[in-house]
């Protein structure tokens, strides 16, 4: 143990990362560095008593749980408050999978013709062009960008907000491949 070790401290980093898996540096700023000040007793103690694994890097901390199978009472949200959809978390894999060919920046439109391509190789009905579908995939973009994987850098004409109703919006969205990466469970 290292002098740095507080029980306290560590309990909370652990209560915190059940209750979110994923911290950023950017968005969980202080919670994050409790984390990461107490990341070897942490991975540690997860390991050994509940079979978790955790990672923790420079910038995000990714808590992998042992699933029980389906546990419909923790929902991913969409937009804070509503849970998401059966197509929105399709297509959230459809956007991770499409991601992970993508260059670390990425216009919109090509990020856009990469889920087509990846839903075309799962031979899967989906239209994009369907208002229900893109809100969906809108869904899907905002659930990574909460999570920093993708970053709207610029936008000409209302950017991601603006392409649910308008596919001639443009957007150019910074990747983080190393955090896309980190997202699925084993």
């Amino acid at each position: 143990m290292n002098g740095d070790y507080d029980g306290d401290e560590c309990r909370r980093a652990a209560r915190l990362l059940l209750r979110k898996p994923l911290l950023t540096a950017e968005a969980d700023g202080e919670d994050f560095r409790l984390v990461r000040r107490h990341a070897r007793e942490l991975t540690r103690r997860f390991a050994e008593s509940l079979g978790y694994r955790l990672v923790v890097g420079p910038k995000v901390a990714r808590l992998y749980k042992a699933g029980l199978g389906r546990d419909p009472s923790r929902p991913l949200l969409r937009g804070g408050d509503r849970p998401f959809e059966p197509r929105a978390y399709a297509l959230l894999c459809l956007t991770m999978a499409a991601l992970a060919r993508c260059r670390d920046q990425v216009m919109l439109d090509e990020l856009v013709g990469e889920v087509r391509g990846t839903i075309a190789e799962a031979e899967l009905d989906i239209d994009l062009d369907t208002p229900a579908n893109r809100r969906a995939l809108y869904a899907a973009l905002m659930a990574l960008i909460d999570w920093g994987v993708l970053r709207e850098r610029d936008h000409d004409g209302g950017g991601l907000e603006r392409w649910v109703s308008d596919p001639r919006a443009r957007s150019l969205l910074n990747v983080d491949l190393e955090r896309l990466r980190l997202l699925p469970a084993a």
